[in-house]
């Protein structure tokens, strides 16, 4: 289910596949096997490939096969608060599990999209970039022989306390690869924005704009369901990168939770183990969770004028539009 939920295949309220999208497409239905929730064990392993791979035969199993539904999975949620999720790492996922669906055309407007969770809920969410733009600096930089290590970009970041200049970080321009410091440049020049010079000051433009585009999305999600969403759990490889989560936190001031940092690998057991019954219910899975990986939390930090900056942040994405 959480693979085909993300086709545009399936009929959204069903949650099975559409018959009137395959009619209008002329896709045979029989291509397409059974829609299945809640995990289950297909068959044991194929004896030929066991014998090709000298191994012991195991269950396949149809677990939670989408990556980012198998990361939320994993969420050791700290209250029953509506909460957000951030699922980062060169990409990120903003969202947050709902028992319904939104199929508003406000929604389509915003580009969130109704994807489906291990147990059949909603993950009503919204592709941003992450931290690819940090990565394609950091390849740049690297091919002009300055090989500066991640750590490194982070310290020069937090020595930039005057940042005045912020990018759309969905802009098509910084989907490519290459030159990524120039496009960063260009569009703060395009948009009458002061435009960075050093490497620490470009990495807090790109720092401080993801964590506006994640403020931006939970304020869509928050307005298309009607809740009001208490703190953020960040989960993924992303959540290495401290100063975002500062960030974060500061700029939705909101409390950010983060943890673990593998969390679609963890999502991938727990569905295993949910299915074979190893362990009873989404609480049992939450407590291994919390029980086995550090989590830490960010609070707001009072006097940070980022949440000020986050209105001059919108403003200076409708001049580039």
């Amino acid at each position: 289910y959480t693979i085909a939920s993300s086709s545009g295949l399936l009929n959204i309220n069903s949650q099975t596949w559409s018959d009137s999208v395959f009619e209008t497409l002329e896709i045979p239905k029989k291509w397409f096997g059974e829609v299945i929730q809640g995990g289950r064990v297909l068959r044991s392993l194929s004896p030929r490939i066991t014998q090709e791979l000298k191994i012991e035969p195991f269950d396949v199993i149809a677990g939670a096969g989408h990556d980012t539904a198998a990361a939320v999975l994993a969420i050791p949620y700290a209250s029953e608060q509506p909460t957000a999720f951030v699922s980062c790492g060169t990409w990120s996922l903003v969202g947050l599990e709902s028992p319904n669906p939104v199929t508003s055309q406000e929604a389509l407007a915003a580009n969130l999209t109704n994807e489906g969770c291990f147990d059949g809920r909603y993950r009503i969410l919204k592709n941003t970039t992450g931290l690819w733009i940090i990565q394609e600096l950091q390849r740049d930089w690297r091919l002009q022989g300055e090989d500066i290590s991640f750590d490194e970009m982070v310290t020069l970041a937090r020595n930039v306390t005057n940042n005045r200049s912020w990018i759309n970080p969905n802009d098509a321009i910084f989907a490519a690869p290459g030159d990524m410091e120039a496009k960063v440049k260009e569009r703060c020049h395009m948009t009458n924005q002061p435009v960075p010079q050093s490497k620490g000051e470009v990495v807090r433009v790109v720092l401080e704009s993801l964590a506006f585009a994640y403020r931006q999305t939970v304020e869509q999600i928050e307005s298309l369901t009607g809740q009001k969403i208490e703190q953020i759990h960040m989960v993924g490889g992303g959540i290495q990168n401290e100063l975002l989560c500062q960030l974060t936190a500061d700029v939705s001031q909101k409390p950010v939770l983060t943890g673990p940092i593998e969390a679609s690998a963890l999502g991938n057991i727990l569905a295993q183990l949910l299915t074979l019954g190893e362990i009873q219910d989404r609480q049992t899975a939450q407590k291994l969770i919390k029980d086995s990986e550090k989590t830490k939390q960010y609070q707001p930090q009072e006097g940070s004028d980022l949440a000020q900056s986050y209105q001059e942040f919108q403003a200076s994405m409708k001049v580039g539009s």
